[in-house]
C-alpha cells in the first residue's frame, strides 16, 4: 500500500468536498430554473466561494418554497 502524505490526504478530502458542493450547486440551479454553471468554471473557484454560492442558492430556494 503506497504511503499517502498528510498534504495529499487533505488535497483529496478538499477535492471530494468541492465535488459535493458543485453537485449541490448545480442541482439547486436546476430546481430554480437557472442556467447551470459549468463544472469547469466551478472547479477553479475556491472552496469558500463555492460554499457562499451554495448558501445563496439555498436561501433563494427557501424563499421560493415559502411563497
Amino acid at each position: 500500500m503506497p504511503y499517502i502524505t498528510s498534504v495529499e490526504r487533505l488535497a483529496k478530502e478538499e477535492g471530494m468536498e468541492k465535488g459535493r458542493l458543485i453537485g449541490k450547486i448545480q442541482m439547486i440551479e436546476q430546481l430554480l430554473g437557472h442556467e447551470e454553471t459549468s463544472t469547469e468554471i466551478l472547479k477553479v473557484k475556491p472552496l469558500e466561494d463555492l460554499q457562499l454560492m451554495l448558501n445563496s442558492l439555498q436561501q433563494s430556494l427557501r424563499k421560493r418554497t415559502d411563497e
